[in-house]
């Protein structure tokens, strides 16, 4: 006899089958979602990362650019917010209000602190997106290292250090002495050589330096602008003339100058001061002429006129000092010899 047993299907295996397949579904989405996220978070922190180091590079440079600026013009710092660039001769020079590159907005702001130091703050600033944004912000004091600070020592035991004898047949009479980095530079009479240079790297044993170097006239005052040297020179055309002095040694006898201007007259410049990339030059007196000039001295290679003005009295102008927006003449005249100009625009 035989015996039969019926199974019966199990009615929920389908269900459970469904069920299965979106829990699997479920979790790889959430799987996928979270490795999404960490790849997403991991991309959105490296591009963060780089938006900060180039932000910091450009908060760098802008310090770095201040500190040029100093050492080639402190005055050129001037107080303010701005932004900066290179001129044509690969010099840094301030200029707008900020500089802006590949969505980076880099600020210079300077504030001065007393006659011979300033506060350099630069602030990059960057927006990419929503979420990709941010600010480096570095700041600094900086001073001018030409002006002479502290106990300059005992006065009342002064000591002979070094002597150049420069006379060599003939005397000459020294007038004016400017000095670039450690070199010296000394005008003088027709009875000498016009300009003398001196390496002072050892202020006990300074060196003569290009002794075949001839100006062929005597010269009177002398201003250093970046690598140029600017001579008042006593003589028929070219009064004005500019040497560039980046290697002072190399100056010798086939040496012309880079620029020159011809003041009208002949022989007038008497006196020279700078500020920024303006000479002003003070001349001897002459009719239907001026005695007081001012001149672009941005570019090396040119001396550009900006302004004149001609002094009552035909007065010399023998000396000029340069304080904020005025110019202090020291002139011939025979009353009133000291004049007060406004220079806040040259022109």
């Amino acid at each position: 006899m035989h015996t039969f047993s019926f199974v019966k299907p199990h009615a929920g295996r389908p269900g459970s089958l469904l069920i299965e397949a979106l829990l699997a579904i479920a979790l790889f989405a959430v799987f996928a979602t979270a490795t999404f996220l960490v790849l997403l978070t991991g991309q959105e922190g490296s591009q963060e990362g780089a938006d900060r180091m180039r932000g910091m590079h450009y908060t760098q440079e802008a310090l770095e650019v201040a500190q040029s600026i100093r050492n080639s013009a402190f005055e050129e710092l001037v107080p303010g917010q701005h932004g900066y660039t290179l001129d044509e001769n690969g010099a840094w020079i301030l200029t707008g209000s900020s500089l802006e590159r590949s969505g980076y907005t880099t600020s210079m702001l300077i504030e001065p602190i007393n006659s011979d130091k300033k506060r350099i703050t630069a602030r990059t600033i960057w927006k990419h997106g929503y979420h990709r944004s941010g600010a480096i912000v570095l700041s600094m004091e900086i001073a001018d290292w030409r002006a002479r600070t502290g106990d300059l020592g005992d006065w009342s035991l002064p000591q002979l250090r070094a002597e150049i004898d420069l006379s060599g047949g003939s005397i000459p009479l020294l007038n004016d002495i400017a000095v670039y980095d450690e070199y010296v530079f000394v005008t003088s009479s027709a009875a000498g050589k016009g300009l003398y240079i001196f390496d002072v790297s050892d202020p006990e044993s300074p060196l003569r330096l290009s002794n075949t170097f001839m100006l062929g006239a005597a010269s009177h005052k002398a201003v250093v602008y970046k690598n140029t040297l600017y001579l008042a020179v006593e003589g028929i055309g070219d009064e004005l003339q500019a040497f560039d002095i980046s290697n002072p040694a190399g100056l010798d006898s086939s040496t012309v100058p880079r620029a020159t201007y011809n003041v009208p007259g002949g022989g007038r410049v008497r006196a020279l001061a700078r500020y920024g990339s303006i000479l002003f030059v003070g001349a001897t007196g002459m009719d239907n002429e001026s005695e007081f000039y001012a001149f672009d001295i941005s570019n090396p290679d040119s001396i550009a006129l900006i302004g004149e003005l001609a002094i009552e009295d035909d007065a010399t102008v023998n000396d000029i000092f340069l304080r904020g927006q005025y110019a202090y003449l020291a002139t011939s005249r025979d009353a009133q010899e000291l004049i007060v100009i406004d220079v806040t625009n040259p022109s």
